[in-house]
């Protein structure tokens, strides 16, 4: 086949003329070729899934990343303010302190935290005066009631040998008449 081309400018007109070949193509080639190309596709398509599931393996850990950061960056802001609610709070007894007021204050809350002192020292040795007394006391009735139990049975002992003693004065004194009569 021949296609012509004419070229046309100011100064000159030229005529190009170009013959095509068509080139024989095995058709067996070209199902080989196209079976070929299926497959790639194939690869392609699979290796596309494979990068967009790893694609949102990623987002998601991207995601979890970020509210881990965001949750640390909350505790950090939350440590901060009580930094700052501490520091505040110590410039205003520095404030205080500087002050002669804030000194009489304070100084009067250390007489008030020295008198607490001393009274729970003496309130933590009554107290322990009380738990010895209270365990001696249970030592003494432990020790009564043992007592007052082995009193009970001796002196249940004793009505048994009183009443035996009965029962043979009883028998005694019927002997006695018996014989009287």
């Amino acid at each position: 086949m021949t296609t012509t081309t004419t070229i046309v400018s100011e100064t000159y007109t030229e005529t190009e003329t170009n013959q095509l070949y068509h080139q024989v193509v095995d058709s067996k080639k070209l199902n080989n070729r196209l079976d070929s190309l299926r497959e790639r596709l194939k690869v392609y398509k699979k290796d596309k899934e494979d990068v967009i599931r790893e694609m949102c393996t990623v987002g998601e850990s991207i995601e979890k990343v970020q509210e881990s950061v965001k949750n640390k960056q909350n505790m950090i802001d939350d440590l901060n303010k009580g930094m700052n609610m501490i520091l505040k709070e110590t410039e205003k007894w520095i404030d205080l302190w500087k002050k002669d007021e804030g000194r009489l204050r304070l100084e009067m809350n250390t007489k008030n935290v020295n008198n607490n002192y001393i009274q729970v020292d003496q309130l933590s040795l009554y107290i322990m005066h009380l738990r010895e007394a209270i365990l001696n006391k249970r030592n003494l009735i432990e020790e009564r009631e043992i007592n007052l139990e082995n009193q009970r049975k001796f002196n249940k002992d004793a009505i048994n040998e009183i009443k035996n003693e009965i029962k043979f004065f009883k028998q005694e004194i019927i002997k006695i008449k018996n014989k009287l009569d």
